[in-house]
């Protein structure tokens, strides 16, 4: 089976959250089943052609865009340590210094769904043209989502894209996650409301939303947890898209995430002071946690410390955790946060940190070695989410033996078991927050119940291997779907 990404980004080539690191994860453990995986992104100024070699591909490639010509490059590299294909599309509107622009639009009126409306038109082209046969094209989120549209629209058969079944992840369907924007935007890829039943539908509310087309077009849907999947449905977590996920709930699943078990190894990971195992991590994690302690500042004294690594917003329940800081030294806990976001959260939190130094530890920025320190040094990682479509941390913070206290949502629902590798609590408010690190307080003190619970997380398995072949599963469910609707 040949399967295509086609994604905003793919770490460790473009990263800024989550879906870089399933975009650059999955693929692997697909390889190992057989699958023959390609990737398509688009080729932004800070991708580094020392880090990442590239070598030039195809040059006669134009698309139709904004109601003219657009003539485009494409490169190409391989995911480092392995022989994928990543496949880099060049233009000017896509070269931003950043995977994401910094503002609603440039001066020149460029807009990020504007950028990814013609990422999305190009990738098409290419695959259309370049790729030969292949089986599934798997786009990711909202900025790739219009892809379904675009090929029911412009590719009917005999054009290759025609035979191509199409799957969608959703990685997040909170608001500002949905690639939302002014109807005008369907010119830009000569697409008119009468294109699609679906299009006509959507504008009649005042916009159209990249995500909410691609929800309706492709043959299968998928998110990043089976938990999420069903909240999803539900007007709480899916809001307007609940009812028309509700319609299509037969071919929506959920899939968890996995980590990549190579770089998130304690017993290999060179940024610990001493590596560990299942069965050397009571010596191991003693001896990174002091070091922890003493690279944070906060005192060598066996208190319980708590660990965040999180990107600041309002989502990850951070409301929540200010709240909660007062009482939180009360109790004697060590708090290291480590993450980047929101300015007014960091200035929220960086006003206590600078008040209670002893207690709390804020690092605003993005520190790979300090996360990873971080997640084998503490006792508890904490995370309060308002949502969580997967989640990372819990499953990471497993891996090095810490303890997880969330809340009982999405994919933090579906990977800790209360009681067992961590604690859940349900209410979205820090009383209930506070009680989660409460119990996980009782159960430090009890050293024998503590190390079962350490043990059971460190076996928890989070490989992307037993995802891969969930998706293999949902790749063979697209392909029927797809051929039952085009008989």
């Amino acid at each position: 089976m040949k399967v295509v990404f086609v994604a905003s980004e793919a770490a460790p080539i473009a990263k800024v959250g989550g879906l870089a690191d399933v975009v650059g994860s999955l693929p692997k453990a697909l390889t190992k089943l057989g699958i023959d995986v390609k990737i398509v992104i688009p080729k932004y100024g800070v991708i580094s052609p020392e880090q990442f070699p590239q070598q030039f591909t195809f040059s006669d490639l134009e698309v139709f865009f904004n109601h003219k010509l657009e003539k485009f490059k494409v490169f190409k590299t391989l995911l480092p340590a392995t022989n994928i294909e990543v496949f880099l599309i060049e233009h000017p509107i896509l070269s931003s210094n950043g995977v994401y622009l910094s503002t609603d639009a440039t001066p020149e009126g460029v807009t990020d769904v504007s950028r990814f409306a013609f990422f999305s038109e190009a990738a098409t082209l290419l695959l259309d043209e370049k790729f030969g046969e292949f089986d599934i094209i798997h786009c990711h989120d909202w900025h790739t989502a219009i892809i379904p549209d675009l090929i029911k629209v412009k590719f009917k058969p005999p054009h290759i894209l025609a035979k191509v079944a199409q799957v969608l992840t959703i990685h997040n369907l909170g608001v500002a996650y949905q690639g939302a924007a002014d109807p005008a935007i369907l010119h830009l890829l000569d697409l008119k409301p009468e294109s699609l039943p679906q299009i006509e539908a959507d504008i009649a509310s005042g916009d159209i939303n990249f995500l909410q087309q691609g929800i309706e077009t492709a043959d299968v849907l998928n998110t990043v947890s089976p938990q999420y999947a069903a909240e999803i449905q539900t007007q709480e977590f899916g809001g307007q898209l609940a009812k028309i996920l509700r319609k299509r709930e037969t071919i929506l699943y959920g899939i968890l995430n996995g980590i990549d078990y190579e770089f998130f190894n304690p017993e290999t990971d060179k940024n610990l002071v001493i590596n560990y195992n299942n069965k050397s991590w009571s010596r191991g994690k003693a001896a990174n946690k002091k070091a922890l302690e003493e690279k944070l500042g906060f005192a060598h004294d066996g208190k319980i410390m708590a660990g965040m690594v999180t990107r600041l917003d309002e989502q990850k329940g951070l409301d929540l955790v200010l709240q909660a800081l007062s009482e939180f030294k009360s109790m004697g806990i060590k708090l290291a946060i480590l993450g980047r976001g929101d300015p007014s959260i960091e200035s929220k939190f960086g006003a206590f940190c600078q008040s209670n130094p002893q207690d709390v530890s804020c690092t605003f920025k993005f520190d790979p070695s300090l996360a990873n320190q971080i997640y084998a040094g503490s006792d508890i990682f904490i995370m309060p989410s308002k949502f969580e479509p997967c989640g990372l941390g819990q499953m990471i913070s497993a891996r090095y033996g810490t303890i997880s206290v969330v809340r009982d949502v999405g994919g933090l629902h579906d990977t800790v078991e209360d009681g067992v590798t961590g604690f859940k609590f349900k209410e979205f408010n820090s009383s209930s927050l506070i009680g989660g690190v409460k119990r996980a307080l009782e159960s430090f003190s009890n050293r024998q119940v503590w190390s079962k619970m350490v043990e059971a997380a460190i076996a928890k398995d989070f490989s992307w291997d037993r995802s891969a072949v969930e998706y293999v599963k949902l790749y063979e469910k697209a392909l029927e779907v797809h051929n039952l609707l085009n008989i």
